[in-house]
């Protein structure tokens, strides 16, 4: 514990105990929201709930607006590259600039 008008500090091993992770999509035109809980937060995760989002969605352009999140990117095993290739070419994915969380349809849904 801190003293007064000091700053608090949290060891190296710190675990958040009790935590999940929520995927979400977010049709703009329907309202509609897909989603997933996981207990972790990793690229193999989201790629599967991205399977669901290709399954619910099976033809057409699909725009995919997201943050900078680590795992929204390809990373060395080229995952949305390879996703992308699987489904035709018809996602797009769009990344939102730094701090504007605003533009990301699907935070402002679940902040209401």
């Amino acid at each position: 514990m801190a003293g007064v008008g000091k700053a608090g500090r949290r060891e190296f091993e710190y675990v958040r105990h009790g935590t999940c992770t929520l995927f979400a999509a977010f049709n703009t035109q329907t309202g509609h929201v897909l989603g997933r809980v996981s207990k972790k937060r990793k690229a193999v995760d989201l790629v599967a709930f991205m399977e669901v989002v290709a399954k619910a969605y099976p033809t057409g352009p699909v725009h995919i607006v997201w943050d900078n999140l680590n795992i929204h990117y390809d990373g060395a095993d080229d995952r949305w590259l390879e996703f992308n290739q699987r489904h035709g070419g018809r996602f797009h994915f769009h990344y939102t600039p730094l701090h504007a969380s605003w533009v990301n349809q699907v935070e402002l849904f679940f902040s209401r």
